[in-house]
């Protein structure tokens, strides 16, 4: 790795370390959903949706609202499912506990009225100290009933009848809309949807682009290279990632600084192995890993079933770690065609990036960023 990296002249990984909130890379069709994002959750409304495959970004998007929303104004509660929902009563423990407020047991069986009620006294605060609170919980196709979402339809209901402060914010992959859809008591109070989408070839290009210039990396990778490289991750942001470090590792050994189809070819075989078969969703393609150029163009459909060959930490997009400062490219950072110089960006890259967020707290609730 050291001999790669002085290679290189890098100090850290260039396709898998995180990026620093300049270095936003964005499609010109997200830009204006992320906009339209960040306001619908700038005040209560009741329920939105960010839908996408893994590692497409969801689980980003989500930590760029919560380090952007202005803390003044907005509790925001990240949190994340790790196993699969049946029941009501996963929800208010979690509430409760971010909120400061001491609640009766909460379990399956249990009558969560209780907990409930002064859960919800606790919002009554919220608003009279003229906040909002935004829940937002990752992996949330992991709800895989009706009842599931129970708790979340009842503190909707309760607020139509009151005052209204909090947005749910749920992420996950199609499951979710699925199961948000059939249930009439949510599908009617769904505000917003972001459906992120794989990147198209000529995404994957400016990507690539965009995180070697950002890197400070003097690499270039052909058309074919990129023309492989979107086949094998279908254009998901975290195959791209794994399967360009491998590529740069490779150049390294081979001792070139063009990244072509061969030098590709090589880099997949030490991620998906030397054997390669022809079963779908399982390993790359015989004709994805031949001699001959892959054609894809832009907007071609994916294959849906190669979505989850590599994982990864998604970084389509950057999260900003404190509140997000309007850069030459907008509030969402620089646009992927925007070659101005990025010598400071790249100096300022190999600097470890503190997201603020335990991950301890993921399993619950940490109190919100206004309390103490």
């Amino acid at each position: 790795m050291t001999d790669y990296l002085t290679f290189w002249q890098s100090k850290t990984a260039i396709f898998r370390r995180e990026l620093a909130p300049n270095e936003l890379f964005y499609s010109a069709a997200m830009r204006p959903k992320l906009e339209r994002l960040l306001l619908q959750c700038s005040q209560p409304n009741g329920l939105i949706l960010v839908v996408g495959p893994s590692g497409t970004g969801k689980s980003t998007v989500l930590k760029w609202i919560y380090d952007t929303l202005e803390v003044a104004k907005h509790e925001v509660l990240l949190t994340t499912l790790v196993r699969d929902e049946t029941t009501m009563g996963w929800l208010t423990s979690r509430l409760a506990e971010f909120m400061g407020v001491v609640v009766p047991a909460v379990g399956s069986g249990n009558d969560l009225t209780p907990a409930m009620r002064r859960t919800a006294a606790a919002f009554d605060e919220l608003i009279a100290e003229h906040l909002s609170l935004l829940v937002t919980i990752d992996a949330a196709h992991r709800l895989v009933t009706p009842e599931s979402c129970g708790e979340i339809s009842a503190y909707l209901n309760l607020q139509a009848l009151a005052g209204s402060c909090v947005t749910f914010l749920l992420a996950g992959d199609q499951r979710l809309k699925h199961l948000i859809l059939s249930i009439p008591e949510l599908s009617t109070r769904v505000a917003f949807t972001l459906e992120i989408h794989p990147m198209t070839r000529t995404e994957t290009a400016d990507y690539i682009d965009h995180r070697l210039r950002h890197a400070g990396v003097a690499a270039t990778f052909d058309s074919d290279a990129v023309a492989l490289i979107f086949d094998l991750s279908s254009g998901i942001a975290a195959s791209i990632d794994h399967l360009a470090e491998s590529c740069l590792i490779e150049a390294a050994f081979m001792d070139v600084r063009v990244i072509n189809r061969t030098v590709v070819q090589a880099a997949a075989a030490q991620i998906y192995g030397d054997k390669l078969d022809d079963k779908p969703g399982d390993k790359p393609s015989a004709k994805a890993l031949g001699d001959a150029p892959t054609e894809v163009s832009s907007g071609t459909e994916i294959d849906m079933a190669k979505q989850q060959t590599i994982l990864g930490t998604p970084s389509w997009l950057t999260m900003p770690i404190s509140q997000v400062q309007p850069t030459d490219g907008g509030p969402f950072g620089s646009h992927p065609h925007d070659h101005k110089s990025h010598d400071a960006e790249a100096a300022g890259a190999t600097k470890p990036i503190d997201s603020g967020i335990k991950l301890t707290s993921l399993f619950k609730s940490e109190p919100g960023r206004n309390r103490s």
